[in-house]
């Protein structure tokens, strides 16, 4: 691995913005988490993992990683290919998992439908994550990872930032 940050993405889908990410930073080592990846290129600082979070996650060495991301994926898949009902055993094992993974004091990013929204607010606070959260306002859904955000367009989009506490 990288000698400087360890990022992992879960559920990202396009595998483009990842490698595009470790060209621009190849200081930084990425790892994506998904289903149904299909690797586009093979780059020094990027794995990618074709599994589920939970087993994903286990592949990782505990207290290595600076950052997690989802954007609409965790909470909203489970352990198998296609969107799921909130499974709060696997959330939750996938949750402890993060925690696990991340270093102290470092961050966890999610991007949520509120309907879920509560529960991960739960779920996170239940693992000792310090939270905060905020809408995300529709002019907002072209985000650096889902290049296009049409799926759930009329729904509510909420944004999670949680650190890790010691």
């Amino acid at each position: 691995m990288a000698n400087g940050q360890v990022e992992v993405y879960l559920g990202y889908g396009d595998p483009a913005p990842i490698c595009d990410l470790a060209t621009q930073n190849p200081h930084t080592f990425y790892i994506g988490i998904d289903l149904g990846v299909k690797p586009l290129i093979q780059l020094p600082n990027v794995q990618f993992r074709r599994t589920d979070f939970v087993r994903g996650l286990n592949t990782v060495e505990a207290g290595t990683v600076d950052r997690v991301v989802s954007e609409l994926a965790f909470g909203h898949y489970g352990p198998v290919k296609g969107p799921c009902k909130w499974d709060e055993a696997y959330n939750l094992e996938a949750g402890w998992l993060i925690r696990s993974r991340l270093k102290p004091e470092k961050e966890l990013y999610l991007v949520m439908m509120e309907e879920y929204v509560t529960r991960m607010i739960i779920l996170l606070r239940s693992l000792s994550f310090r939270l905060s959260h905020k809408a995300v306002p529709k002019e907002a859904r072209r985000t650096s990872w889902m290049k296009e955000l049409i799926v759930n367009q009329d729904e509510e989009l909420e944004e999670i930032a949680g650190i890790k506490l010691i």
